[in-house]
């Protein structure tokens, strides 16, 4: 394990299509998406202020070490430094966000690497591991692989949180739904917050807990309520031709999808939910 203040950027990897980008690609993958970047900053910071979603639900105590898996702009690594003055925070990410390097402090580093085939830490390097909302870049077949990283590299008193999205409850849940098929026809499971507790214990992890916040469409949380629903609306038009293609619908069924989530956008007096699953749990003994 390197020193905490030597932590250098290893080689930068190209970051696999996120699935949500998918219909803007037209050549190869990219090596930094801004257009992700924003959006999943903006759901990471609305659960944040309007849900008053909290930073860490596992027992920490006074971590000594901090990984952030999928650490993007960086945020939640810095608000943990701060809040963990006397810890080592450490964010990778297959491309390090410009932001990211921005926000880099004393006890706050970032690691350019790829996660997906492994990390650079030795066993029980950290005493928490933190991931958060990575489902639209972690393919079907690598969860297993990122999560038994995320367990290997955590001491055995220690703890690996994950927090993930169920299904929206946005609208119609057909609308969901068929994104959720398309997602799995290019090897992602965009909503896989139900199978977090299945998925760590098939890993051999203990003290598993689970909590789930649902993000309510109400007029006390107006910003987020425009912003899951009109990201909804862009999501379904971004989709629209993969859905057409596998047959799940008919253009006048997403027509009509679209002025209602439109038409919705404006009610106050709707009980819309984004169910967000958090697990925590100890490494295997």
């Amino acid at each position: 394990m390197r020193s905490n203040n030597d932590f250098e950027e290893a080689e930068t990897y190209k970051l696999p299509v996120p699935v949500l980008a998918q219909h803007r690609q037209d050549s190869g993958p990219r090596e930094y998406d801004p257009a992700w970047d924003a959006l999943r900053s903006a759901i990471d910071y609305h659960l944040l202020r309007d849900a008053s979603l909290p930073s860490y639900h596992a027992p920490l105590g006074q971590p000594r070490r901090v990984l952030d898996i999928g650490c993007d702009t960086g945020q939640w690594a810095v608000e943990m430094a701060m809040t963990f003055p006397n810890a080592l925070v450490v964010g990778i990410d297959q491309v390090v966000a410009p932001a990211a390097h921005a926000r880099m402090q004393g006890n706050c580093q970032f690691v350019a690497g790829d996660y997906l085939t492994g990390l650079p830490f030795a066993n029980g390097t950290f005493d928490y591991t933190h991931l958060k909302l990575l489902a639209p870049v972690v393919p079907i077949n690598q969860w297993y692989a990122v999560l038994r990283e995320a367990l290997r590299v955590t001491r055995a008193d220690g703890w690996v949180e994950v927090t993930e999205m169920a299904l929206p409850q946005i609208s119609h849940p057909i609308v969901w739904i068929w994104m959720a098929k398309v997602g799995r026809s290019f090897g992602y499971e965009l909503f896989p917050g139900k199978a977090l507790e299945r998925w760590l214990d098939h890993l051999g992890a203990r003290a598993i807990v689970l909590d789930e916040l649902r993000l309510q469409h109400r007029s006390d949380y107006a910003t987020t309520t425009q912003m899951m629903i009109s990201e909804g609306i862009a999501l379904l038009e971004a989709f629209r031709e993969n859905i057409l293609a596998q047959g799940l619908c008919q253009p006048f069924e997403i027509d009509h999808e679209l002025r209602m989530m439109e038409h919705n956008l404006l009610r106050t007096d709707r009980e819309d939910a984004l169910p967000l699953i958090t697990a925590w749990c100890q490494p295997a003994t």
